[in-house]
């Protein structure tokens, strides 16, 4: 049997499409720039295999500009100072889990998901390549997606990333490999589609609980950083999670008298993963400061913990008339959990649903909740927004989330060494959310605001030991992102500001990013060039620190001082080649040698440092 293409007719429709600038998208590469190639690259992932993303120059220029997950601008986090070293965000986002979860969420920017496994509609075998380095070859970046087709409608995909840093200071290696392939199976008639996916995530970090001293900075001692001394010198944690899915999508067939189109999911899952950290040595005054009351032994200070889990899941999706569409499904998780002493079972059981329902042509409802049934009974995450479109000038969504959160493991229960440093009883936290969101495209400029209240929130104190609040916790945000134009000059904008009702979390009030550059061809537009400056502000405030032997960031007590991360960057490119080059962290010219930058406290970010890199997507 002949190749044949998983692609419907829809996306054939999409084939000729131009980026949303007016000109050809970079993929589309005919020899005569006024003819479109007939390449379709679309992806999409088990979160909803029915939204189909372009995958274009908006995605590729993304990532080159923000070679460290943890500087996203849509997602700030503060990192330890080195790429895929553990990180936080700095925006308040309460966590609103409804099941069971472990807790640890350090490497979270960095890490691959079952539900964000990207599949991909093409008709090319595709490789997209990634490579970077800052300052020398062991500290680089190593990105793949690779897809192709094959006969009787299998499709392979594969998503591989690597981030391997040995970092500037005495043991900061930090390594985070993930790997994810997908197999599609999609039957003649498109009837039935069988997505059979594997993800692995392995963080690895040297923990050297930060710097002891500061004051050798300006001195010839410090000229090396690795001379600078540090509080651990033989500490590691390792994070590892692996999961495998196959997701089954079965089309009934449209009962005679209606114009509904019902399709049935069952997904069945196996996840395996485990969280250890080991310190060979704790019998300074140095390890009694850092660890507190994790601190149970002198002959060294070790955690194992293993969180196995069978899941399967059920849903009826439906499509109406009209634009009528939703799904609802029972999901079934078994938890087996060992730490220490504790070798326990957690049966999950969630009603999950998602609707959409149309009022008017420009009026959109949306709905979408999980609510525990089983050992997570009481636990739920309910939300629902209406999108209203003014023609084609502007689109304004608004709506609101109630949900009740499960309490995670690390902050229930932790053990070091067979010994019990806490076991708490807390209650789960409440709490709603009310948002609005107003987008104009022919300004490009959107704005939000969102209010989150939480009752009883579980907070980590100054002791780095967990606590839960009496009382409610406010967060305000406002966020804008504005990208203004003239000629070839851009000028992108993300404007975040928030202010919190009581001074128990250390977050920053405001963070702005801001990226000024020219884009335009030249070499009789056989090359495009972009060259600019970028930088992410954050005010002086008091910044959280970090405990490694549970991977937590807790309360602060010195304030960091004004920080603007500043890069200086220039990326070519011909067709679907990329080049670039990036002087990271500009302001470290204009300081005093004494004069360190920080995001995290005690972790000092590297100095000026000079990033490279090229990505190249090939075709066949």
């Amino acid at each position: 049997m002949a190749q044949r293409e998983i692609i419907s007719s829809d996306d054939e429709l999409t084939s000729q499409r131009k980026d949303k600038g007016g000109g050809f998208d970079s993929l589309q590469i005919g020899k005569d720039p006024n003819t479109v190639d007939s390449t379709i690259f679309n992806y999409f992932t088990l979160q909803d295999i029915t939204d189909i993303k372009e995958f274009g120059d908006t995605t590729l220029d993304h990532s080159l500009s923000y070679s460290d997950p943890a500087l996203d601008p849509a997602q700030p986090r503060a990192n330890l100072g080195t790429v895929a070293s553990a990180s936080h965000p700095l925006l308040y986002a309460p966590s609103k889990a409804t099941g069971f979860q472990s807790g640890f969420h350090e490497y979270d920017a960095y890490n691959f998901t079952i539900d964000g496994f990207r599949y991909f509609k093409t008709n090319r075998a595709i490789s997209d390549l990634y490579f970077s380095s800052i300052a020398n070859q062991q500290n680089l970046s190593v990105k793949t997606d690779f897809t192709r087709n094959f006969e009787d409608g299998i499709q392979l995909s594969i998503n591989y990333q690597r981030f391997s840093n040995e970092g500037f200071y005495t043991t900061q290696r930090a390594r985070t490999t993930n790997f994810g392939t997908g197999i599609w199976y999609q039957s003649p008639t498109d009837k039935y589609n069988l997505f059979f996916t594997f993800v692995s995530n392995v963080n690895t970090e040297q923990q050297n609980g930060g710097i002891s001293t500061d004051t050798l900075y300006g001195t010839e001692f410090a000229e090396f950083r690795t001379a600078i001394p540090t509080n651990l010198t033989d500490a590691n944690t390792r994070y590892q999670q692996r999961g495998i899915r196959a997701s089954n999508f079965y089309k009934l067939a449209s009962p005679d008298n209606t114009n509904w189109n019902l399709q049935l999911q069952y997904d069945l899952e196996y996840d395996w993963n485990y969280w250890n950290y080991n310190d060979v040595l704790t019998n300074s005054s140095t390890d009694t400061l850092l660890y507190q009351e994790y601190l149970t032994d002198p002959r060294g200070a070790r955690t194992y913990i293993t969180d196995n889990n069978l899941s399967q899941s059920a849903y009826i999706h439906g499509i109406g008339p009209n634009g009528y569409q939703g799904k609802i499904g029972l999901q079934y998780d078994r938890h087996h959990i060992k730490q220490a002493n504790r070798d326990s079972t957690i049966n999950d059981l969630s009603l999950n649903y998602d609707v959409s329902i149309p009022f008017v042509k420009s009026l959109q409802l949306y709905s979408k909740g999980s609510i525990g049934f089983g050992a997570n009974a009481g636990s739920f995450d309910i939300d629902g927004h209406v999108n209203i479109n003014v023609k084609n000038w502007a689109s304004l969504k608004g709506g609101a989330s109630l949900f009740r959160r499960s309490v995670e493991l690390v902050e229930d229960e932790f053990w070091i060494n067979d010994v019990k440093i806490f076991d708490n009883d807390f209650n789960k936290p409440f709490g709603s959310t009310i948002f609005g969101t107003l987008d104009i495209p022919k300004l490009k400029t959107k704005i939000s605001l969102k209010q989150t209240l939480e009752n009883n929130p579980i907070l980590w104190g100054a002791d780095a030991l967990p606590y839960q609040l009496d009382g409610l916790l406010s967060n305000t945000q406002l966020n804008a992102q504005v990208h203004l134009s003239w000629g070839g000059w851009h000028l992108d904008n993300y404007l975040q500001y928030q202010i919190m009702s009581e001074d128990v979390i250390d977050l920053p009030n405001y963070i702005s990013t801001h990226k000024l550059y020219w884009d335009g061809d030249v070499f009789s537009k056989n090359m495009n060039l972009r060259i600019g400056i970028q930088t992410r502000l954050v005010p002086e405030y008091t910044a959280q620190r970090f405990i490694p032997i549970i991977g937590k960031f807790y309360e602060g007590v010195d304030p960091l001082k004004f920080y603007p991360d500043t890069d200086f960057f220039i990326t070519f490119k011909v067709q679907s080649f990329r080049m670039f080059f990036q002087l990271q962290n500009l302001t470290d010219f204009w300081n005093e040698d004494s004069d360190i930058d920080y995001q995290v406290e005690y972790y000092p970010q590297y100095d000026v440092k000079l990033r490279y890199g090229v990505r190249w997507v090939l075709f066949d």
